[in-house]
């Protein structure tokens, strides 16, 4: 099956992709800029550049099987100002019109387009099925009009999948809420009765696949965890994992002043139940919130965080293996901003047990890292740990796997910071900021000496 795929860049776009590719299907992704979405997939594709101020060409779906459209701006980010409206509703209304112009013509097999468990409004403690009735807010508005311009799509079939909150290692709801409760502890929004409509994401990914291969799978379909969480049962599973403080309850008068019409979406209620899928025998691989959210954030100790990152990369395991061990490429991948340079090490070739030193300059500080490898398997992962440095706590596991003729780089970085609570809530902000820009360049300069793909 060739498919085309837009929002291939984001959580659950890279995560069916990397489902599609290992099956064997072919991919081809609809991309404003290539060279940042090259650094920013973790499977291989076709790019097809759309700079999505006019229809895309006709072109695109030449010898396309299906479509699946999970392009759209984050609601979450900023506040729902008028021109914010506008920006969401042309980032996925106007999008699916714009495809559905496009194709006019041609006939696909199948459209699935992605919507939101929002369709339904703020609806208490009510099971929403997708038979429920559509709500009458903002958000749910945009869905019905996302969903609307889906129909008009040229397929023989369409699926309209109402995604709950996404849970992913890579980024979306948890590494939002997740330096919140480490720096100010754990707090229950509102009266912490209102339900959370969530999907880890690779029960997404499945779901999306589950949508494309079944010939049966039409119309619209919940894509939510079978247990729906309420705010309080949320915050009491993240404070377990994290071991944060717990804090009084956050005031819903305050969150509306602070965040305006968007606080809807952090205290409205959507007890979404995925009736149809449950009815067609769909299996859920993480039906349950605190073991979803735990199977994300695996391995973590109270007081840490984790960055994780994924990028593909077409080469076989001896050359990027060669690359990623030699510690003077660590220059080479590490921002100009860190004055990094290595030292020198405690055995002519790195092994288990080796022990590296470096020097570094973070905001101005000259800062000595010395990092020891605490496991080493050929070919397939390391893992190196802080021995002396900034860091309460520093272990970084380099692991590849193999994924459609490459390697799928796979980055897990857990740490912890000195000081306890005081360190968190005075540095995790710039040390997530420093980290995120320390592995957006490595992205980069891993596409510029790997193309391809």
């Amino acid at each position: 099956m060739r498919v085309l795929l837009t929002g291939g860049a984001g959580l659950i776009g890279n995560a069916l992709g990397q489902r599609l590719v290992s099956e064997g299907h072919q991919v081809r992704v609809l991309t404003r800029s290539p060279s940042d979405a090259r650094a920013r997939l973790s499977f291989p594709c076709e790019l097809a550049v759309w700079g999505e101020t006019t229809d895309p060409p006709a072109a695109i779906f030449e010898d396309i099987d299906a479509v699946a459209h999970l392009a759209g701006a984050s609601i979450a980010d900023g506040r729902w100002t008028e021109s914010r409206k506008q920006e969401l509703v042309a980032s996925r209304a106007a999008t699916a019109r714009s495809l559905a112009r496009a194709a006019a013509g041609r006939r696909v097999s199948v459209f699935v387009s992605a919507s939101g468990i929002g369709y339904y409004g703020d609806r208490g403690t009510e099971e929403l099925t997708e038979a429920s009735a559509p709500g009458g807010d903002f958000l749910a508005r945009l869905c019905g009009d996302w969903e609307r311009a889906a129909e008009a799509f040229p397929a023989h079939r369409i699926a309209r999948l109402r995604f709950g909150v996404v849970l992913s290692p890579t980024g979306g709801f948890l590494r939002r809420i997740a330096p919140m409760m480490l720096r100010f502890g754990a707090s229950q929004l509102g009266g912490g009765g209102q339900y959370l409509s969530w999907i880890h994401v690779d029960d997404a990914a499945n779901a999306i696949l589950y949508a494309l291969e079944r010939p049966e799978a039409r119309g619209a379909y919940n894509v939510t965890a079978p247990q729906p969480v309420t705010n309080a049962a949320m915050t009491a599973a993240l404070s377990d994992i994290f071991g944060g403080r717990h804090m009084p309850a956050a005031p819903a008068l305050a969150l509306r002043a602070l965040y305006g019409e968007l606080a809807d979406l952090l205290l409205g209620s959507q007890r979404g139940l995925p009736a149809r899928l449950l009815a067609e025998g769909f299996t859920f691989a993480h039906p349950e919130f605190a073991a979803a959210a735990r199977a994300v954030y695996l391995g973590l100790g109270p007081g840490e965080m984790q960055v994780y990152r994924e990028q593909w990369l077409p080469h076989a395991p001896d050359a990027l293996w060669a690359f990623f061990t030699s510690e003077q490429n660590l220059e080479k991948i590490t921002p100009p901003f860190l004055n990094f340079h290595v030292v020198g090490k405690s055995t002519p070739q790195i092994e288990r047990g080796t022990t590296i030193d470096y020097r570094l300059k973070l905001h101005g500080l000259p800062i000595r890292w010395r990092s020891r490898i605490a496991e080493w398997c050929p070919d397939r992962e390391f893992v190196d740990e802080q021995v002396r440095g900034p860091y309460a706590r520093w272990r970084h596991r380099h692991a590849f796997e193999p994924l459609a003729g490459g390697r799928l780089a796979r980055d897990t970085v857990e740490f912890a910071l000195p000081f306890g609570f005081a360190g968190r809530a005075a540095g995790l902000g710039f040390v997530l900021s420093d980290v995120d820009k320390i592995f957006a360049y490595r992205a980069k300069t891993f596409s510029a000496l790997y193309p391809g793909g």
